[in-house]
């Protein structure tokens, strides 16, 4: 086997190459996970009805695998909906105030978009809240915020892809650099 009849060096720098491009792997396979996790929840504005009601209770959010839920809110005709604040992101989105979630009371009247496909513990991702004519998570904000954060996590994944590929390159020509008379013991 070459590597034992390789100098020193040639085998530092193979066994370097070798353990860099295993850890690229790694680090590959990781930022794909969480980039995957990340775009759980996706905003489609097809699956949103534009809705109205009286707020009927309002519960304190909780943590949850993909960011934090802030709010759980029952609306008097039925509808159970709540406000996700998304975790592992380049921009962290809804902004919204802790002020303004304490203006979400029970009793008051609220308008909103309530997403059809995703929810969370039988309440349904909401958008554009309005509450005493101010209007909270505006969904064009969210969408826009929302495909940043894909582009960068595709451009990440992309970049430690070619890192990755560079490093199995690495190891290949270290491996094939000991084939040369001069790197061996004489």
């Amino acid at each position: 086997m070459k590597f034992f009849k390789m100098e020193k060096w040639g085998k530092i720098s193979f066994s370097i190459a070798v353990i860099c491009s295993i850890f690229s792997i790694i680090i590959v396979a990781y930022v794909v996970k969480i980039s995957k996790e990340s775009w759980n929840y996706r905003i489609n504005e097809t699956e949103c009805d534009k809705k109205e009601g009286t707020i009927q209770e309002v519960q304190s959010g909780k943590k949850i695998q993909n960011g934090k839920v802030l709010k759980f809110i029952k609306i008097q005709n039925g509808d159970n909906i709540c406000i996700l604040r998304k975790d592992g992101e380049w921009d962290e989105y809804p902004s919204i105030s802790q002020k303004a979630l304490k203006s979400i009371r029970k009793g008051e009247k609220i308008r909103y978009l309530k997403d059809q496909k995703n929810e969370i513990n039988n309440y349904n991702l909401a958008y554009e809240l309005q509450i005493n004519e101010k209007i909270y998570i505006p969904i064009k904000q969210m969408k826009k915020i929302e495909r940043r954060n894909y582009i960068k996590d595709v451009g990440l994944i992309i970049f430690v892809t070619v890192l990755s590929v560079s490093m199995i390159g690495l190891t290949i020509y270290f491996y094939w650099i000991a084939e040369t008379e001069d790197t061996y013991i004489r």
